[in-house]
Formats: C-alpha cells, structure tokens, sequence
C-alpha cells in the first residue's frame, strides 16, 4: 500500500518471469508466459477495435479479382503465345502479393480486416478452370470436326 501510487492507473501482471516451467516456444524465440501476456494486452490495446469486412464485400473482391484474372490471362495468350505460362505465374504471384499486402496495411494501419479466403480460392479456381478448357479444347479439335472449336482463343491446330 506504501507506493501504490506507482500502479494507480496502471495494469499489473503478476508472476514469474525467470522459472523454466512457464517458459513457451514462440515464432519470436522461448518466452516467458508472463511477457507473453504483456505483449498479447499490449497488441489487443493498440488493435482495441478491430472493423471486419462483411461477406458480401469479400464476394465482390472475388468477382472483380477473377473477372480481371480471366481478362489478363486472355490478353496474355493473345499477346504471348509462347510465353504465356510465364507471364501468366508472374501476375498470379504479383496479384497474390498485391492482395495479401494491401489486406495487410488495411488491418495494420485501419485495424480494417478483409478475409482474402475467397479472393485467393477464385484467383486459384480461375487459373484451373482455364487449364481445363484448354485441354478440353485441345482434346474437341484432336478428336472431333466441331467447327465452332476453332473460334476458341485456345485453338492450335492438331
């Protein structure tokens, strides 16, 4: 009670710092669980309120990543034909940077939290989806005389 004054106001936390049995492996190397404490009410004081984006916000970045993906990965194979799968890996890495750093700085400088669970999933499914028409594609124009075939942007002739 003699200096109470040097903690009024303040958060105290109290045990041991120096024993062995609350020490617990973390990304940042052994720590004692005390200043694990310290530090996850030093994080949720700084982050106190944390704005999640709703759902429908989510979906929307997943319609507008995949149709601009679709829409690169056309104009790549028009404009390299023989590159294409080379370039076409360069923009999903630089889209997938792009994506998980502005999400980053969203939630670090906004404390704004956008779930990328969609985005990524579609951003994969529209790359999948285009290897699947090409081989489709490939396979009709091999094995069949459907004329429409050739109208493909995917088309090589067998």
């Amino acid at each position: 009670m003699k200096y109470r004054n040097v903690i009024k106001d303040k958060i105290v936390i109290l045990g041991t710092i120096n024993e062995e049995a609350d020490t617990h492996i973390t990304p940042l190397g052994k720590m004692p669980g005390m200043k694990i404490q310290a530090f996850a009410m030093l994080s949720s004081m700084a982050h106190h309120r944390v704005l999640a984006a709703s759902g429908a916000i989510s979906l929307l970045l997943t319609i507008l990543v995949c149709y601009f993906s679709a829409w690169v990965g056309v104009e790549l194979m028009r404009r390299y034909p023989f590159t294409y799968i080379y370039w076409i890996k360069v923009y999903y890495f630089a889209m997938t940077a792009f994506l998980v750093g502005a999400s980053f700085l969203l939630f670090s400088r906004f404390n704004y939290y956008i779930s990328l669970l969609l985005p990524l999933v579609g951003l994969a499914l529209v790359e999948t989806s285009r290897l699947q028409y090409k081989w489709i594609v490939m396979m009709l124009s091999k094995h069949t005389h459907w004329k429409f075939i050739k109208k493909s942007i995917y088309y090589v002739e067998p």
